[in-house]
């Protein structure tokens, strides 16, 4: 959602966004199918997974207001997703007016940092911070938009601790580490 709000909410979204999230076993959840969330089984492989009809996919539709074509894999890091958003755009947008609509998207919000390149997932370790890089394939017409989070910060917890401090009236960043863990 961090990815492809800015451009919708700008009204610069042509057509159906193609979101590719990769993400460590923490983030598919907890389950007993040992040879799909297994590290053991998972390391030095990855694989995608819920390719078609996905949980995330009706709550991101729901959010954007439109169709999304998503499809996340398993990769064998322990934490962190790394989320590949190809957005089609509405004629001919460059890459600056692009960065232009997140920066402004983004100005307030402590929680979000965008970069010139794509980020890593290290990055984000342990924090409760969502990096971002904006490109555009002026060649294809489209924006190409790389997010970062720690799932098991940004992910569930952090988002409660966050909306809980909002509630209570209190700065939203209490008890959340912004920054991560590396290098």
């Amino acid at each position: 959602m961090l990815a492809l709000t800015p451009l919708v909410r700008a009204g610069l979204v042509s057509g159906l966004p193609v979101i590719d999230a990769k993400s460590g076993v923490s983030g598919a959840g907890r389950s007993r199918k040992e040879t799909d969330y297994l590290f053991a089984e998972l390391s030095g492989g990855f694989k995608a997974y819920s390719p078609v009809g996905h949980r995330h996919t009706a709550e991101i539709e729901q959010l954007s207001g439109m169709l999304v074509r998503f499809t996340p894999h398993l990769i064998p890091v322990a934490r962190g997703i790394h989320t590949t958003a190809h957005i089609p755009l509405k004629g001919a947008v460059t890459k600056q007016a692009v960065r232009q609509v997140f920066e402004d998207f983004y100005r307030d919000e402590p929680f979000v940092a965008l970069q010139d390149t794509p980020p890593s997932t290290k990055q984000v370790l342990g924090s409760n911070r969502c990096v971002i890089s904006v490109d555009v394939d002026e060649r294809c017409g489209y924006a190409v938009v790389c997010s970062v989070i720690d799932n098991l910060v940004k992910g569930m917890a952090g988002q409660a601790i966050q909306n809980m401090n909002i509630m209570a009236g209190i700065s939203e960043g209490t008890g959340l580490p912004i920054d991560g863990m590396w290098p």
